[in-house]
């Protein structure tokens, strides 16, 4: 693809979430976040996001290879790369595009725990057809350490992921979510709030 993509991010606006479950897992957050900066993970209701926990993940700092790394992986997630997460770095052998801008927005929800919510093309290397899903980045806290809930379901049936063959990834949008985008009826935005088309070209530091 094009080393040079537009994306557009704008400020307080309807939910962008086309996921019935990402927006389920959105408006739980916002309950949990009330004035602090990120909830702490243990107050997660896993119950109520059930449905969700195979393709959910968590990412955070490791300050010995100074990376971001899946500190812990769904079987989905597992399944839908062909190999085991946990552990390894985050959006590893992806393109490189697609892993910059990832790493970029994940790195900045763990300083200022802002989500972001980007769609996504998964290619298949094989005969099957790709798969689209939604990654909706919340910023979350284990005790004192920041770390990124990363849930990525897909918009066909999950059942589909044993069919899928892994060949790369494509950003098709991207949008930092501001505080009040999880509200039933947001205000509408002010001309000084909206911002776009931007132009997001990879390089810089890692």
């Amino acid at each position: 693809m094009s080393n040079v993509t537009k994306l557009h991010i704008q400020g307080t606006q309807a939910c962008p979430l086309r996921h019935s479950g990402n927006r389920v897992l959105l408006d739980h957050w916002q309950d949990l976040r009330k004035d602090n900066a990120a909830p702490d993970k243990r107050q997660l209701n896993l119950r109520l996001l059930s449905a969700l926990l195979p393709m959910i993940g968590l990412i955070a700092h490791d300050p010995r290879t100074n990376a971001l790394v899946w500190r812990l992986a769904g079987s989905g997630l597992c399944r839908l790369w062909g190999h085991e997460l946990t552990g390894a770095p985050a959006f590893e052998n992806w393109p490189q595009f697609e892993r910059m801008t990832l790493l970029r927005v994940t790195g900045a929800a763990l300083r200022t725990a802002q989500p972001f919510a980007a769609r996504l093309k998964l290619l298949d290397a094989g005969y099957g057809p790709d798969l689209e899903a939604e990654c909706l980045g919340l910023p979350l806290k284990d005790n004192r350490t920041p770390m990124a809930l990363i849930s990525m379901p897909l918009f066909r049936s999950q059942a589909e992921i044993s069919l899928h063959h892994p060949g790369g990834v494509e950003l098709q949008s991207l949008r930092i979510l501001s505080p009040a985008v999880a509200q039933p009826e947001p205000a509408a935005p002010s001309p000084g709030h909206v911002h776009g088309p931007l132009r997001v070209i990879p390089g810089g530091r890692k």
